[in-house]
């Protein structure tokens, strides 16, 4: 399988494009990567709900890092603003995890440490203590959802 990887600032920028270009193989095997830092930078922080719907069939792998907003707007912030641990963040994790859940995302889940000066261990002990906590946020979420459906 391959999943085409949209960078700010290159060819592809966007997760729609990415979709695009992989619906246009015509191969099942070719999908997309959903980077959340990457999506905040193409001022997608708003469409996160809808392009992982869109995405959905053709989504191979996701990257998680925190995120915290100095501006107006994600799309103008800088990477050490878009790119922290998952426990120095101001974005709304909780909703993006919650429509990984919604859409039945089979895939890995990576943590992005790009550009992150602490020490790897630090980082990731830090990040992993988060995620515990934001996958039981998740599954009460989706448990009362489920609930409340029935």
């Amino acid at each position: 399988r391959v999943a085409i990887y949209p960078h700010h600032n290159t060819h592809i920028e966007t997760v729609l494009h990415a979709l695009e270009v992989a619906r246009s193989t015509g191969r099942a095997n070719v999908g997309v990567s959903y980077n959340l830092c990457h999506s905040l930078k193409a001022g997608n922080a708003t469409r996160l709900e809808e392009i992982l719907r869109k995405a959905a069939p053709r989504l191979f792998m996701v990257q998680v890092n925190g995120a915290i907003k100095k501006g107006d707007d994600w799309a103008d912030e800088d990477w050490g603003h878009l790119i922290r641990p998952l426990d120095s963040n101001e974005f709304d994790l909780r909703q993006l995890l919650s429509t990984l859940v919604e859409i039945e995302y089979p895939g890995p889940i990576c943590l992005m440490p790009f550009g992150i000066d602490l020490p790897p261990r630090e980082h990731l002990s830090r990040s992993m203590q988060r995620w515990k906590k934001l996958r039981r946020q998740v599954r009460e979420k989706v448990g009362r959802k489920a609930n409340s459906d029935a």
